[in-house]
């Protein structure tokens, strides 16, 4: 099943974003490469996640799935067998950091990789 990214609002930019942030890591990968991978959606849409791997995007999408803070590095196991993932959105300063990109690219990388 392919990877699920989520956010609160309309993806917009952040599809692009994240593909730089892979790119980076990856060079092959193109933006439809991407596409294709990692399927996107909206908090707001009716989404079953149940099995599957979830990268929310922000705070307000983290707190419409889960009640409980989580680190960005580390996975949420939920007993339905979905596991979430948490990142900022990709137009947060904390991207300002190379060092904060190159982590997100490395989790990008993995979810492509082995879930896609």
């Amino acid at each position: 099943m392919r990877p699920l990214v989520l956010s609160a609002g309309y993806m917009g930019q952040h599809d692009w974003f994240l593909w730089q942030m892979l790119n980076e890591r990856m060079p092959s990968v193109t933006l439809e490469k991407y596409q294709s991978t990692f399927e996107r959606g909206s908090t707001r849409d009716k989404v079953d996640t149940a099995g599957r791997t979830v990268l929310l995007l922000g705070e307000a999408a983290c707190a419409a799935f889960l009640t409980d803070w989580i680190d960005i590095v580390h996975p949420i196991h939920k007993t339905d067998g979905t596991v979430f993932r948490w990142i900022y959105l990709p137009s947060s300063e904390w991207y300002n950091d190379e060092v904060n990109r190159i982590i997100v690219g490395m989790l990008l990388e993995d979810l492509y990789v082995n879930h896609g």
